[in-house]
């Protein structure tokens, strides 16, 4: 038997199962992909109640700080505050991944967006808890000092959060956001 140059037997038997095994693949991975207005209304069930969870918090602390309230209690006040958005960003964060890719231009690139927004969150959330568990309340002053330098880094961790949740590159999915009623 004589074969061309290069070819080697049952060549040709092993490429044709892996070429239809590549497009069943490929065939599934599209079908993955939500619709643009339905990937939307997911993202907002969950970033919505997310941000009005940590406005709220973050006011609760302010009022309870601003009120005379002792190092000691504020500390506690300030690590409930900072616990408490880290375990919702991260519950904001399951639910972004598990809304899907967005079958939209630069959906990957939104979602990931989004992804990232809510870790750089639940990470800057859990920072200033362990920054603030380590600070001392033996001395008033500088225990007030820490908690700003304290505030001062979660701002500067968490700067890139509303960028994340409002440069939509994809036209299709702006139109989504702008649409769907979760997101009104």
């Amino acid at each position: 038997m004589t074969y061309e140059r290069g070819q080697r037997p049952g060549t040709t038997r092993l490429l044709a199962p892996l070429a239809v095994f590549c497009v069943l693949v490929l065939a599934a991975c599209a079908s993955d992909k939500v619709p643009p207005d339905e990937w939307a209304s997911k993202i907002c069930v969950a970033v919505k109640p997310w941000s009005t969870s940590i406005n709220a918090a973050v006011s609760a602390a302010q009022q309870k700080i601003t009120s005379g309230s002792s190092p000691t209690q504020t500390k506690a006040d300030l690590l409930t505050l900072y616990g408490g958005a880290r375990d919702a960003s991260n519950r904001a964060l399951g639910q972004v991944q598990a809304a899907g890719i967005p079958d939209a231009d630069n959906g990957a690139q939104v979602a990931q967006q989004f992804t990232a927004a809510l870790t750089t969150a639940r990470n800057a959330f859990a920072h200033a808890a362990t920054r603030t568990a380590a600070l001392s309340t033996s001395n008033k002053n500088a225990f007030y000092a820490g908690v700003v330098a304290v505030g001062q880094q979660l701002t500067t961790e968490n700067g890139q959060n509303s960028a994340g949740f409002s440069n939509v590159s994809s036209d299709q999915l702006q139109k989504a956001f702008d649409s769907v009623t979760e997101c009104k």
